[in-house]
């Protein structure tokens, strides 16, 4: 007999053998989270360790406390069930690779993805990790979103799945801002909880799972026959259980119900508290803000209430790529320069297109702003953008600008709200309509003494981003850094074209 084949037949025999079912973690409830990039900004969050199981399951190693680790831990010890909802999947990244192993030693794995992105030919960039997992032959059931079944669930027209967290054995949830792809740990600035041992959060994650599974349509099917609780075309789904028993972590799901009020409820923290004569903070870190009702909430409290000291970071997006971005809105309100009160007045009648209309409209926009806010800046409201020089040449604007897909695009990927430093509002949720009515989201609320260590973790990386200029800048920082850039790029795509010839 050859040797390769004597080598193929050993290690489909060592495939067949049964694997030792990986220990259990330690009995107790633990909430923890971890940052991004590569542990994150703050010495509090990139100085963190985690203990991983060995891949031969006999033994633990001291890891950095990443986004990857952790999770890689918790897939190598589960026996049962691995259930995952993930906006972004890639196959490339060692989870998926753990994910892979479980499944294949008898761990029953459901993913439910979404096709939203597409590749420039239109191909939903989800559809390489599906043709894996089928290429591979992993006992992997797989769903994407289905709109139709989504709308007749919760009667709403949801058309994405945005959300990124997993339930494993019944036990413990990972969830977070950030994506399982190999972006999330190395490039931009994200953060994942692992909430272990939590009954109250798997209560909670395990419902909405089976909601969205409700919602999906076959992308890999179970081998022999249908899938465990598939739930295709579940009625309109019950509220969720709320995490009772889950420390002080509240857990909403906009499948059940609307979610912008409880980030307005979290702000009212900060207006009781200036009501009491006390000094009161808002934190934000956010990828996408585009609701006109939080912004008007944050710059009315802003305005009502001076001692509240509000700072914004948000992703430089929402500067130079986002049409419909209230942050600039935040910034031209809070200067009080009725010029700025104009140009926000522009944009957001931008949509009236008959010149007249649209003057009679920003006018009007104008005069109402002023009598808002009355010319008077806000100084206790401070806005910075997270840098990264992402800026291209573009052929369909014939001059460079900014470019969200940029190698060098550090995306700042919190939605975070930190209030007196003693509140945390989080999740998958950005603070958009289209969040609100369009994607399958969910927002964490953590408050109380068991979950202070977490607040105080998010609030270092806050502080660590807002005091390094490197890291953070303003809106003129940014425009002049762009200005510069842009111009240098345009010369050098000028010195590469060809000179047109006679008659060119």
């Amino acid at each position: 007999m050859r040797a390769s084949a004597a080598a193929a037949i050993a290690a489909a025999l060592l495939a067949a053998a049964p694997t030792p079912a990986p220990p259990p973690l330690p009995a107790g409830t633990l909430n923890l989270v971890y940052m991004s990039p590569f542990g994150g900004y703050s010495p509090a969050n990139y100085n963190k360790k985690c203990l991983v199981l060995d891949p031969d399951g006999k033994g633990v190693s001291t890891r950095p406390g990443d986004l990857s680790f952790p999770l890689i831990d918790l897939l190598r010890r589960a026996r049962k069930t691995i259930d995952i909802a993930c906006y972004l999947y890639g196959i490339y990244t060692p989870e998926h690779t753990e994910i892979a192993k479980a499944a294949r030693r008898g761990v029953k794995v459901r993913l439910f993805l979404d096709p939203s992105i597409k590749d420039k030919n239109g191909v939903p960039v989800i559809q390489e990790a599906i043709d894996r997992i089928v290429e591979d032959k992993l006992p992997i059931e797989a769903k994407i979103i289905d709109p139709a079944l989504a709308e007749k669930a919760t009667g709403l027209p949801f058309q994405t799945m945005h959300e990124k967290f997993g339930v494993i054995d019944g036990a413990h949830v990972f969830t977070g801002s950030a994506n399982i792809e190999p972006g999330a740990n190395v490039k931009y600035t994200e953060d994942r909880f692992f909430l272990l041992n939590n009954p109250g959060a798997v209560a909670d994650f395990e419902a909405e799972f089976d909601r969205l599974w409700g919602m999906g349509r076959w992308a890999v099917k179970p081998r022999g026959g249908a899938g465990r609780r598939s739930g295709a075309g579940a009625p309109r789904p019950a509220p969720a259980p709320h995490s009772a028993g889950s420390g002080g972590i509240t857990t909403r799901f906009n499948s059940v119900e609307r979610l912008e009020k409880y980030v307005k409820e979290a702000f009212s923290e900060a207006v009781a508290r200036a009501k009491a004569g006390r000094p009161a903070t808002m934190d934000i870190m956010i990828f996408s803000f585009t609701s006109p009702s939080l912004a008007d909430s944050l710059l009315r409290i802003a305005r009502d209430y001076p001692s509240v000291r509000i700072r914004v970071i948000a992703n430089l997006s929402q500067l130079f790529r986002e049409p419909t971005t209230v942050v600039t809105d935040i910034e031209g309100i809070a200067s009080g320069d009725v010029g700025a009160y104009g140009e926000i007045a522009g944009r957001r009648k931008a949509f009236i297109k008959d010149p007249k209309e649209h003057a009679l409209a920003v006018e009007a926009e104008t005069k109402q702003i002023i009598s808002e806010y009355r010319k008077r800046p806000l100084p206790n409201v401070e806005v910075k953008y997270k840098w990264f020089p992402s800026f291209s040449w573009d052929p369909a604007l014939g001059r460079a600008d900014y470019d969200h897909f940029h190698p060098k695009a550090s995306l700042l990927h919190h939605k975070v709200a930190i209030v007196n430093g003693e509140t945390l509002v989080t999740g998958s949720y950005n603070w958009s309509n289209y969040a609100e009515t369009k994607n399958l989201e969910n927002l964490m609320i953590l408050r109380g003494p068991a979950n202070r260590a977490i607040v105080a973790d998010f609030e270092a990386e806050f502080e660590a981003m807002w005091n390094d200029p490197s890291l953070v800048k303003t809106s003129a920082e940014c425009r002049s850094l762009k200005e510069a850039i842009c111009a240098g790029i345009d010369r050098e795509h000028a010195a590469a074209e060809p000179a047109a010839g006679p008659g060119g």
